[in-house]
């Protein structure tokens, strides 16, 4: 009965809410498109956490565990593409040492 009672507490109609931008995050191939993919996912993702708060159910940990996922692949997307536009600015090594390639 308890059990039950919690699940009801567990927002469903939001549940996918933070999904669809992650996924289009995921895809997305532009630079400049995936910043601002990802930080619409973050904002999706942290909004969903907190309906999240406090329930205890095996659905929502599940969906907990997704998220903390999800936030650690986004979180690596980003710095690699960090370390992508400080590479791109930064002049091949061998180039800035005067030699040719």
């Amino acid at each position: 009965m308890l059990q039950s009672m919690e699940e009801e507490n567990v927002p469903e109609a939001t549940n996918q809410n933070w999904r669809e931008p992650y996924k289009a995050a995921l895809v997305e191939v532009n630079p400049t498109k995936a910043r601002k993919k990802i930080d619409l996912a973050c904002q999706a993702i942290l909004q969903r956490i907190d309906e999240l708060a406090g329930v205890r159910d095996a659905n929502a940990i599940e969906e907990q565990l997704e998220i903390l996922d999800s936030l650690n692949k986004l979180r690596k997307i980003q710095s690699l593409e960090s370390q992508g536009s400080t590479d791109a600015t930064q002049p091949p090594e061998n180039m800035a040492q005067g030699r040719a390639l």
